[in-house]
């Protein structure tokens, strides 16, 4: 492409670039608070946990009714010519009559027996009650109580863990965004500025002031520029996809984003995160694992012992409505044993999955301990870098200043020029960077230490 071209494809970009920062912005901000309360209401992995937790809290609140007498309840109805059913059903109507029993002919001494051997078919309508209280398992109840309880703390901490993930990750989607936003305004910058350079090197060539290399140059950069900024509007619509998909929204985010405000109140110490992180929902969810892992080892251990129950029912049996008679009663004492040769290797079984859970509460305490102090120095150093960028940014416009006035009055290379608004625009960039990842270094040690709760308003 010769100069020329150059130059028209350059000033057709600037054309096009001011018609684009002159199209109507969106009508309406998001904040974080919003954002992170959408996705609050719209996460299908917190509305999962969320049902976890109502399952097992409604499976404990199940199992705590298990010391509670069971009551059975039937109500039956048979018709057969069985001897058998014959018999019993005429004793529970209370109707059975010596004719049932057979007859006897007085003259030939001949028994007939045919009522007992072939009887004609007879109705039982039955209706029953018993209860049943077990008095004594083993500790099979129980053990099934505790690792329910187990389960369901176990859940409700998962519930918290998901909360907190969610918070971070939705967060740390926004900043994203945010950052893009200010990589795109800081790029469109050092476009109008290396375009205005540009044309006043243009300029002077044409007035046999200025070499063709420095325009070449200054177009070069122009250029590049612009390659940055397609990649860096191409970037922005990532991470408001990102932002939309966290949201629950199926359309990338389109309205403008705010600079969040920075975390109330100093971070934790790190003594503070460490005993924080010692009670974190990841540790009392491997707390929980551990009662529930002792209550199934409980119980595994009862298969070995007998049970003790006491019962008492009362039903009412008749062959064609319901009177007064055929009525009993039951009450008594049981003792029950099912045992087979697998129910030692159950019981071992469950108390190894007991020291396992034991041992998984050790790792993720150590686990939380060593998160809360990798964090807690991420924060630091980006505390540190953002402010050691922040000077950097500041030294780098005096720079770009003192080198841009030296520069008209002929005192400076263009690539002095270029190269120092090149390392204005890098510098401002990392600083923009650091200053979103310091605030996601405080997230990041509060929700390590798990404490993450950006809003009070935000509903969990």
């Amino acid at each position: 492409m010769n100069p020329r071209n150059t130059y028209l494809a350059s000033s057709w970009g600037a054309v096009l670039g001011a018609a684009l920062l002159l199209l109507p912005g969106p009508v309406r901000a998001l904040t974080l608070e919003e954002a992170l309360a959408a996705a609050l209401r719209s996460s299908p992995e917190l509305a999962a946990a969320r049902a976890d937790a109502e399952a097992a809290g409604m499976s404990a609140d199940g199992a705590s009714r298990g010391r509670w007498p069971s009551l059975h309840v039937g109500l039956e109805g048979a018709r057969s010519d069985d001897p058998v059913f014959v018999f019993g059903s005429k004793l529970r109507q209370e109707r059975f009559a010596a004719d049932d029993f057979g007859s006897i002919d007085m003259g030939t001494g001949t028994i007939d027996l045919s009522p007992l051997n072939a009887p004609d078919p007879v109705t039982n309508l039955r209706a029953s009650a018993m209860l049943r209280q077990t008095i004594w398992s083993g500790g099979e109840v129980t053990g099934r109580l505790r690792a329910a309880r187990g389960d369901a703390a176990a859940a409700a901490a998962g519930l918290e863990a998901t909360r907190q993930e969610i918070l971070f990750r939705t967060e740390a989607a926004y900043r994203g965004a945010v950052l893009a936003e200010e990589r795109l305004d800081l790029l469109r910058e050092s476009l109008a500025v290396a375009r205005g350079h540009a044309e006043r090197v243009t300029e002077l060539h044409a007035e046999g002031l200025a070499l063709e290399a420095d325009r070449q140059a200054l177009l070069v950069q122009v250029g590049e520029i612009r390659a940055e900024l397609a990649s860096a509007a191409a970037d922005s619509a990532a991470a408001r996809s990102r932002l939309a998909l966290l949201m629950g929204e199926t359309e990338p985010v389109g309205e403008a984003l705010l600079e969040p405000s920075a975390p109330e109140g100093p971070p934790p110490t790190l003594d503070e995160a460490r005993t924080a992180a010692d009670e974190r929902a990841s540790v009392r969810v491997a707390e929980a694992r551990v009662e529930s892992a002792a209550g199934s080892a409980k119980a595994a251990g009862a298969a070995l012992l007998p049970a003790i129950d006491l019962y008492a029912g009362a039903e009412h049996n008749t062959d064609h409505h319901f009177d007064e008679s055929g009525n009993q009663w039951l009450v008594g004492a049981g003792l029950r044993w099912r045992f087979d040769l697998g129910s030692p290797a159950r019981s071992g079984s469950a108390g190894r999955a007991e020291r396992a859970a034991q041992e998984r509460v050790v790792a993720a305490r150590r686990l939380a301990r060593y998160e809360v102090e990798a964090a807690h120095g991420r924060w630091l150093a980006s505390v540190e870098r953002e402010r050691a960028l922040a000077a950097a940014v500041e030294a780098g416009r005096e720079s770009f200043r003192l080198v841009e006035e030296r520069h008209r009055e002929g005192l400076a290379t263009t690539l002095e020029l270029t190269e120092s608004q090149n390392t204005l625009t890098r510098i401002a960039l990392r600083h923009a960077e650091a200053h979103q990842q310091t605030a996601l270094a405080r997230r990041e040690l509060e929700r390590a230490a798990g404490l993450l709760a950006p809003s009070a308003e935000i509903g969990s």
